[in-house]
Order: structure tokens, then sequence, then C-alpha cells
């Protein structure tokens, strides 16, 4: 059977033109108190009483940068002169160096055998 094309057009941006011209003969029923009461209801219901299988919603990985705000030196060298002129600034203090997941090198105050 060929397809034809429907000789009775309505305006674009009616429903009926949307779905069919059967939509726009049906009645519109109105909502009763009974019906508002038993959607209130239904909804009060599923609040107290929810699904028992809840799926955990997907949250892709992130990579977490722990070196996000820390000073990053390129080389190995120029951290460990860094860590020199720390220690010379701050006599108390023991820095050592250790190279990140990024590659990168950093100063830490813990030993680097632990």
């Amino acid at each position: 059977m060929p397809w034809r094309e429907c000789s009775t057009r309505q305006p674009a941006g009616s429903f009926a033109a949307n779905h069919g011209s059967r939509a726009s003969s049906l009645p519109r029923r109105e909502a009763t108190p009974e019906v508002l009461l038993l959607l209130t209801h239904k909804r009060r219901y599923n609040d107290l009483m929810p699904r028992r299988h809840k799926p955990v919603k997907h949250s892709p990985y992130r990579k977490v940068n722990n070196e996000a705000s820390k000073r990053r030196y390129p080389s190995k060298i120029t951290a460990e002169r860094a860590a020199e002129v720390a220690m010379l600034q701050y006599p108390g203090l023991e820095l050592s160096v250790y190279q990140g997941s990024d590659r990168g090198w950093y100063l830490t105050r813990r030993n680097p055998e632990n």
C-alpha cells in the first residue's frame, strides 16, 4: 500500500498535528479529588517504601592528582638544589626528594627509605 499525504493538515505547533487527529477528538478528563488523593497516596507510598534494588549509578574514573598543590621540579638535580636551599634557610628541616606519578620531582620531610 503506497504512502499517501494527509490532506487535512493541522497547524505545526498543535498537539493534534504531532499526535494524530484522534488526540483532538478525545474528551479531556478533569482531575477529580479522588484521583488527586490516589496520586498523592501513591507518591507517599513510594517515598516510604523505596525500591528494593537501587543500582548504583556509574561514576567515571577520575585520576587523583595528589601533587596538584605541591611545587613540581622538572629534574632530580633541581629538586635537590631546592632542598639544600630550604635546609640552609631552616636549620632543623631535613628534606628528601621523590619522583611522583606524573614523573615530576617533589620535596618531602619523610625518609626516602620508608
